[in-house]
């Protein structure tokens, strides 16, 4: 081929290599360079709906298996008239002390695709 990868929709912020266990999908989000541990869910929904959750852990985390570092990433296509609603209402939750099954929210951005927010 003779694009980047981002010129045919692949998203800039997850990156894949090989390692001693095989090949390794990474995240950078937050600022931070994440490994992905698992895949927990995968929706392939379409028109702005599709999801994939991850158990990850910091790039720099020898240990794979020490869940007190392991993280949730939700990446998600969303409906650009509806972004931000689930950040949102979680975070009013917990403003209301309400934690319970509630996650917390550490970053929430959206991908930028040469410097720009990807709107597409």
């Amino acid at each position: 081929m003779f694009c980047e990868p981002k010129d045919i929709g692949f998203d800039p912020t997850i990156t894949s290599g090989y390692e001693a266990d095989g090949l390794v999908h990474y995240i950078m989000a937050g600022g931070l360079n994440y490994r992905v541990i698992e895949s927990l869910f995968i929706s392939d929904m379409i028109r702005g709906r599709g999801t994939c959750v991850w158990k990850v852990t910091l790039r720099s985390n020898p240990d794979l298996n020490d869940a007190s570092k392991w993280d949730t990433i939700k990446y998600a296509w969303v409906d650009m008239a509806q972004f931000h609603i689930e950040v949102f209402y979680i975070k009013r939750a917990r403003e209301n002390g309400f934690t319970e099954g509630i996650l917390e929210v550490i970053s929430a951005e959206n991908v930028l695709f040469d410097d720009k927010e990807d709107t597409n």
